[in-house]
């Protein structure tokens, strides 16, 4: 497995619209959920509402000034200056003390299988002049996930600007009408061959699913608060 990041989000109650039996999800899309580090939490990109998008990562308001502070000094903006998530999960730790992010919030790993990360990193590869998406950027640092509790498998479509899931693709009708597989109660796929047939399918583009590359993506939750032990290394 190849780690491509670490992130903190909330549990984002089911949107009307969205036709899975759970009641909440666990979604690596940023349609449907935000996310620490997020675009709302560097100083120079511009956002709508950058105090509700930080409420709604779950920081409270007396932090949002120092989370963005501590994003914004960190991020290698290059061309366009596009986020993404920790390399570490030290790193991650420590923004979420700066965060001050409670107890209900998740702290989350995405990976790849070994299988997919070549053509993760070759399709993902930034044109001239646009800079390289944060997930690729760690999938070249070669880190392994660190372990934890493996949540399931979020399908997720990659371009050069933003994630799209499965669910905000509204996909999973069609992936149950076709395939006959249904997602888990975090509206995850809990096998890993039934997430990469999935996936594979969605980017055939016979559902009219965004055209980008498709991937099985796995989910991993880490203790937070942080546990008061020394973090592996990466």
């Amino acid at each position: 497995m190849r780690s491509i990041g670490y992130l903190f989000t909330q549990r984002v109650p089911r949107p009307q619209g969205i036709v899975v039996a759970a009641r909440s999800l666990v979604t690596l899309s940023p349609c449907l959920a935000q996310f620490v580090p997020g675009d709302w939490s560097i100083e120079w990109v511009r956002v709508d509402d950058r105090e509700a998008a930080a409420r709604a990562a779950g920081v409270p308001d007396a932090a949002i000034a120092r989370t963005i502070a501590w994003v914004t000094e960190r991020v290698d903006p290059g061309p366009i200056g596009v986020i993404g998530p920790l390399p570490t999960l030290a790193l991650a730790y420590e923004l979420g003390g700066v965060a001050e992010l409670g107890a209900e919030t998740l702290l989350l790993g995405m990976a790849l299988a070994d299988a997919d990360v070549a053509r993760f990193v070759e399709a993902l590869a930034p044109p001239p002049h646009v800079g390289e998406l944060g997930e690729r950027r760690v999938a070249r640092l070669e880190h392994s996930p660190a372990p934890g509790e493996c949540l399931g498998w979020d399908i997720v479509g990659f371009d050069h600007g933003r994630a799209h899931s499965y669910l905000c693709n509204h996909l999973a009708p069609p992936i149950a009408a076709e395939l006959g597989f249904e997602p888990d109660d975090n509206a995850l796929y809990r096998d890993e061959e039934v997430a990469h047939a999935i996936a594979a399918w969605v980017e055939r583009g016979e559902v009219g699913a965004e055209p980008c590359p498709w991937f099985a993506v796995a989910v991993t939750r880490y203790p937070w608060p942080a546990p008061s032990v020394d973090l592996p290394s990466p």
